[in-house]
C-alpha cells in the first residue's frame, strides 16, 4: 500500500473512531482500489495518493447528515469506485445499500469489494439507473445519493421515482450551483450545506432535495 494512504488510514481510524473490523475493511478497500486502478480507471492517477485522505474521507462526511446516518435503505447512483456507497455501507452495518454502476469493469470491481469485505448489506447493479425498477431495488428508498455524476435536473429525473415520500436525494456539488438550482425550481424542499472538513480551495455543497 502507498505510504500516504497507509498514514491516512491511521488518521481516519482515530477521527471516525473506527472499530478494528471497520479499519480492516477500509484497509482492504484501499488495497483493492490501488490494485484495480492499474487497469481500471476508478480514480485519476494523480489521486492515487489521496484515496483515503480525499475520496474515502469526503465520502464519510455524508454521514454528518442525520437523514443519511439514520437511513435504512440507500441507493448510490454512478458508484464508480464505490464513493460514497462503500464507506457508508462499512459504517452503517444495518443499512440496505444498492450500488448502481453501468460500466462493467467498475461494477465487477464493486462486486469484488463487497465479496472481500463481506458486505452482506450491499448489492451491485451493473446497469443504468434509468433501466432499474422500484421493485428491483426493493424500494421506495430513504435516500438516493450521487457524487460527481450528473446535473441536478438529470439526477431528479432519474432518482426521484425511487424515493419514498419525504425521502432525500443528496449529491455533492461545487460552489457555483445557482444555475443548476434554477433548473429544478419545481422542487420546493431543497437544502444546501457545506461539506465539512474540506480546505477552502476544495469546498463543495451537499444538495438535498426532499420528495414531496
Amino acid at each position: 500500500m502507498l505510504k500516504e494512504n497507509q498514514d491516512a488510514l491511521i488518521h481516519l481510524k482515530e477521527q471516525f473512531t473506527l472499530t478494528d473490523e471497520q479499519f480492516e475493511q477500509f484497509t482492504q478497500y484501499t488495497l483493492l482500489l490501488e490494485q484495480y486502478n492499474i487497469h481500471t480507471n476508478l480514480v485519476s492517477k494523480n489521486d492515487m495518493v489521496k484515496l483515503v485522505s480525499r475520496h474515502i474521507y469526503e465520502s464519510l462526511q455524508i454521514l454528518s447528515l442525520d437523514y443519511v446516518k439514520n437511513a435504512k435503505s440507500i441507493m448510490d447512483v454512478g458508484s464508480g469506485g464505490g464513493f460514497p456507497g462503500i464507506p457508508v455501507a462499512i459504517m452503517i452495518s444495518d443499512v440496505y445499500m444498492n450500488l448502481v454502476e453501468s460500466r462493467k469493469k467498475k461494477a465487477v470491481f464493486l462486486q469484488q469489494v463487497c465479496d472481500t469485505l463481506k458486505l452482506d448489506n450491499t448489492r451491485v447493479f451493473p446497469e443504468r439507473v434509468e433501466d432499474l425498477s422500484l421493485e428491483t431495488v426493493s424500494g421506495p428508498l430513504d435516500v438516493v445519493m450521487a457524487r460527481a455524476v450528473a446535473s441536478l435536473s438529470r439526477l431528479c429525473e432519474w432518482c426521484m421515482p425511487f424515493l419514498k415520500k419525504g425521502g432525500s436525494l443528496v449529491t455533492y456539488k461545487g460552489i457555483d450551483i445557482e444555475n443548476e438550482l434554477k433548473e429544478i425550481n419545481q422542487y420546493k424542499n431543497i437544502n444546501r450545506m457545506l461539506v465539512p472538513g474540506l480546505d477552502a480551495s476544495e469546498q463543495r455543497y451537499f444538495i438535498q432535495i426532499i420528495k414531496d
